[in-house]
């Protein structure tokens, strides 16, 4: 790290590129996770893509339950169950 930073520091030729690599390997393993912003439209999208799988696995059609997370991972929206409710982050 010493010497990345010395070379960052330095403006060493690719030292740029390597922090940007290393940033998006972090990214992608979550090591140093970033919050990521959300406005409010998507944000209340979230919640009744939420509410409309929480209605649909209440009433046992599980087909829609898995249509909607189905949604919702493909606008990067990764949802967990927990006793506590269903809670979502994006990824």
């Amino acid at each position: 790290m010493h010497e990345g930073n010395a070379a960052l520091d330095a403006r060493a030729p690719g030292a740029g590129v390597a922090r940007d690599v290393l940033d998006r390997a972090m990214a992608v393993l979550d090591v140093l996770p970033t919050a990521k912003t959300v406005d409010s439209e998507l944000a209340r999208w979230i919640q009744d893509r939420i509410a409309a799988r929480d209605k649909a696995r209440k009433s046992k059609d599980f087909r829609e339950a898995d249509r909607i997370r189905a949604e919702l991972a493909a606008r990067g929206v990764e949802i967990e169950d927990t006793p506590s409710g269903t809670k979502w982050r994006l990824v």
